[in-house]
C-alpha cells in the first residue's frame, strides 16, 4: 500500500522482547518449577503439564518458530565468509 509503518513498531527491541514475553507468558501456565530438599541435597524439578494448555503450547511452538526465523535470518543477513 506504499504505507510506513512507524519506526517503534519495527524496533528490534520491541520485536524480539514480545517475543520472549509471550514465550515467558506462554511457558508461566504450562510448566510447574519445584525446589525440594532431600537430606543435604537441594533437588529441583521442572515439568511440564499437557492438561489444558493446548493453546498455549501452541503459542510455545510458533514463538519458538518465529524466534528461530528471526535467528536465521540475522545470521545470514550479517554473515560473511572469509
Amino acid at each position: 500500500l506504499g504505507l510506513d509503518p512507524p519506526a517503534a513498531l519495527v524496533h528490534p527491541v520491541l520485536v524480539m522482547g514480545g517475543l520472549l514475553l509471550a514465550f515467558t507468558l506462554n511457558s508461566w501456565s504450562v510448566s510447574r518449577v519445584t525446589v525440594g530438599q532431600e537430606g543435604v541435597d537441594l533437588v529441583g524439578t521442572i515439568s511440564i503439564r499437557m492438561v489444558g494448555g493446548r493453546m498455549n503450547l501452541l503459542a510455545l511452538g510458533v514463538t519458538g518458530l518465529l524466534a528461530i526465523t528471526l535467528g536465521a535470518y540475522l545470521f545470514m543477513e550479517n554473515f560473511r565468509p572469509r
